[in-house]
């Protein structure tokens, strides 16, 4: 009894330790998924950003100044960047970090190939649309995937709404076939993010110290005490009785003692009833006895 109290509560702290290591991935995905929102939310609000380069091979649209006049002029070029170019960029340059945690957007209907959803993505955007789900998770390949719905603002419909009246540039870089006829409210897609997730074993001597171990080692301890003094005791001390019981009738004195060894106090505790109940009914048949030959 003992051994399976022990693995229960064993148990019992691994599942709490795996679900409270999922709510921690969670809470990550979920914080990746704000950062990327505001940084979106601010793009939008200007209506897209401009950047000063020498030269860039994603923008909607480029400007060139020259400041200064004669050979000293100094030539300045900016690159216009909509929310959804600016954010793609975003997750390229976090893909190539060293940051262990990914995110990408990607929607069923995407302007640029390159965006297309993968197969957690595409689940993710199925149950989404069908269940009005607030958000989509799983572990896939080793990596904790999470996926939060984004929805068209009338500052996304500027871009993605009727293409006649789709900034010039955007029609440029993208064409007209995909990204296009959404309206205010539709859902546009999902910001994807992934975490790598090991099992919690693997991680289990990050997750608990020398304190951590020393309180579990005494919550085991008083559980085992609180078993022994609440359980066994009582059980002991009842099959004492019973057993005692059994033999002030005489009955049993005289046997052999039996070759059957009971395992712990509950099956001591059912021998000694048998063992009560048979003298029982034995008592019962010789008292009828004597009463009939009165």
């Amino acid at each position: 009894m003992m051994a399976v109290i022990l693995g229960l509560n064993a148990l019992a702290y691994f599942y709490i330790g795996e679900k409270l290591h999922r709510q921690e991935l969670r809470a990550q995905a979920q914080t990746v998924v704000a950062n990327v929102e505001a940084f979106g939310s601010w793009v939008a609000n200007s209506g897209r950003v401009w950047i000063k380069a020498n030269n860039s091979d994603s923008y909607l649209s480029r400007e060139e100044y020259h400041l200064g006049d004669g050979d000293l002029a100094q030539r300045v070029v900016f690159f216009s960047k909509n929310p959804a170019l600016a954010q793609r960029e975003f997750a390229d340059v976090v893909m190539h970090s060293t940051s262990p945690t990914k995110f990408r957007m990607t929607s069923e209907n995407v302007m640029n190939p390159n965006n297309a959803p993968d197969g957690f993505e595409m689940r993710a955007l199925q149950a989404i649309n069908k269940g009005h789900l607030t958000e989509f998770t799983g572990v896939y390949d080793g990596a904790y995937r999470y996926a939060k719905p984004i929805y068209h603002s009338a500052n996304c419909i500027k871009c993605h709404g009727d293409t006649a009246n789709a900034p010039e540039d955007v029609l440029k870089r993208y064409g007209s076939k995909n990204g296009f006829g959404f309206k205010e409210g539709d859902l546009a897609g999902i910001i994807s993010v992934s975490i790598p997730a090991r099992p919690l074993w693997e991680d289990i001597d990050k997750l608990i110290g020398p304190l951590e171990m020393c309180l579990i080692a005494s919550t085991l301890i008083l559980c085992l005490l609180c078993v022994h003094f609440w359980i066994t005791k009582p059980l002991s001390k009842l099959n004492r009785a019973t057993q005692e019981l059994s033999l002030s009738t005489g009955f049993f004195n005289n046997s052999p003692p039996s070759s059957y060894q009971p395992r712990d106090e509950v099956q001591a505790l059912n021998q000694s009833v048998k063992r009560l109940g048979g003298a029982t009914q034995l008592a019962l048949k010789k008292w009828r006895e004597t009463k009939k030959n009165l």
